[in-house]
């Protein structure tokens, strides 16, 4: 199974005082077996700038080394996902979704991608399908 790695499922691997950190670490760990994990460019660069921000340039610089290593697989951006991150965007204008978000579910939704690594709870309020009624499943 393929499962999307959300911003803060990366913080919360990187920061041992993060709540969730010890749900972070131990979904990892069973996770990384028997599944692919994936990621997007969006997210590669927001969780970097975020553990930049709170934990320093060194934990920055070892989440990008694990990026390198290709224990995550990273899908990139094309024009028809900003379009549609567009579209989502303004469907849920009440949600607030940040363009990582909203680019992540149109990559998810491009490749089949039913789960996601997250602790974001709109995740878990996207809805889509042709009657937007299919909704992806969030761990941990």
């Amino acid at each position: 199974m393929n499962i999307l790695v959300d911003t803060g499922a990366f913080y919360a691997l990187s920061d041992r005082t993060d709540a969730n950190h010890e749900n972070a670490t131990s979904f990892y760990a069973n996770a990384v077996r028997g599944n692919s994990l994936v990621t997007t460019d969006f997210v590669l660069l927001e969780a970097w700038l975020l553990i930049r921000n709170k934990l320093g340039y060194f934990a920055a610089q070892n989440f990008w080394k694990f990026m390198r290593s290709g224990a995550i697989q990273i899908e990139y951006m094309t024009a028809a996902d900003l379009d549609l991150a567009w579209e989502i965007v303004s469907m849920y204008q009440d949600q607030h979704f940040s363009i990582a978000d909203a680019t992540s579910f149109a990559i998810m939704e491009r490749k089949g991608i039913g789960a996601a690594f997250a602790f974001d709870h709109h995740f878990r309020v996207y809805r889509f399908g042709s009657r937007r009624d299919m909704r992806f499943t969030v761990h941990p």
